[in-house]
């Protein structure tokens, strides 16, 4: 696809102003901040059960901007029990969040999906083959650096909805990885999780809640469910075969790859991933996406897009759909956020390949 390799300057007050913001905004799945994720205390860990990360889908109404103060709520919507590869028996948890700024306005809506099962049923059914960290040769991480050098970001030009081809078209890729442990810490301290404890804070909440350390089955050291992200044996005591991804890490991937298309003009109304198969420290994730549908709607030039993340190996470890809002030069206007907050769907909710 023709246009920038880069453009845009996502921190500059000056840049923002040029904007029709007028000030710097957050990408959109920077919302994840507002809330616990679904950790809260009415549907949390419980003792032997490992809780892994499904499935996210967004509504964004309106952008995040600098100097907005915002809150949310979450609520457990429903409990659904299912047959699972990895777990024999899975209890998925459906959570909706709502994220509203200083005026009351809802500004986006997420939908969550969690899988919970138990630890030794997990272990023992071995859904995912053993994990031998992936050595890469030169050429491949010679690929990997010009492809993040590369990058298309198209900032301040605008993508008409009348210039985006029809059905099929690919739109830009982006590649995330090899996967390191620093880049799921640097990814957490900016998330801010609830299970990232440490010293007497941690011991203070190991007492509180006795049942959610998780000790090392040869030291017998507690720590917290985060530490599976990052320690082998505590991945392994879950079923997963070494350390691997956040769930809503992958899912801002996407949220980044589909925002550097359309621009600063577009907007990201929805954005839908499943979580398919572990995304393992060392694995590297090439993201793309196609056009799937054009349409207008509600006044509104609105393009679907099919995503789908595919790892070193070839294996699709996510998936997912996303409609994008673009200025239309037959409306001459742009787009704006969606008047009526609609319920989200329930999604597909499969069990076959839950890590996150």
């Amino acid at each position: 696809m023709s246009g920038p390799k880069t453009g845009g300057r996502s921190h500059d007050p000056a840049y923002a102003r040029l904007t029709r913001y007028k000030k710097v905004i957050a990408p959109p799945t920077f919302v994840y901040v507002f809330c616990s994720a679904g950790f809260g205390p009415a549907y949390g860990g419980l003792p032997g059960v490992y809780s892994l990360y499904s499935e996210d889908t967004f509504e964004f109404h309106k952008p995040v901007s600098e100097g907005g103060r915002y809150t949310a709520d979450e609520e457990l919507v429903g409990v659904e029990v299912k047959p699972s590869q990895w777990s024999g028996r899975a209890v998925h948890q459906l959570i909706e969040s709502r994220f509203y700024d200083q005026r009351g306005n809802v500004i986006a809506k997420r939908r969550s999906r969690r899988v919970c099962g138990e630890r030794g049923a997990a272990r023992e059914h071995k859904k995912y083959a053993p994990w031998a960290p992936y050595r890469y040769s030169k050429k491949e991480i010679e690929r990997i650096s010009t492809d993040y050098l590369n990058e298309f970001r198209r900032g301040a030009e605008v993508l008409y909805w009348e210039d985006v081809p029809p059905k099929g078209t690919q739109i830009p890729s982006i590649v995330k990885g090899p996967l390191t442990v620093t880049d799921m810490v640097t990814w957490m301290m900016g998330w801010g999780s609830p299970l990232c404890k440490t010293n007497k804070i941690a011991w203070q909440y190991y007492r509180k809640h006795p049942g959610a350390a998780i000790y090392d089955p040869d030291t017998n050291i507690p720590d917290l469910a985060e530490a599976a992200h990052w320690d082998v044996k505590r991945a392994q005591m879950g079923g997963v075969p070494g350390p691997y991804d956040i769930g809503p890490q992958r899912v801002s991937w996407y949220a980044q790859m589909l925002t550097n298309w359309i621009g600063d003009s577009g907007w990201l109304s929805r954005l839908s991933v499943q979580i398919r198969r572990p995304n393992l420290v060392g694995d590297t994730t090439r993201l793309q996406g196609k056009v799937s549908r054009k349409y207008v709607e509600g006044g509104q030039a609105l393009v679907d897009v099919e995503v789908w993340g595919t790892n070193q190996r070839g294996e699709v470890n996510s998936s997912g759909t996303a409609t994008v809002m673009l200025p239309s030069k037959l409306r001459s206007r742009q787009p704006r956020r969606a008047e009526v907050v609609k319920p989200l769907p329930a999604g597909t909710g499969k069990s076959t390949g839950h890590v996150g």
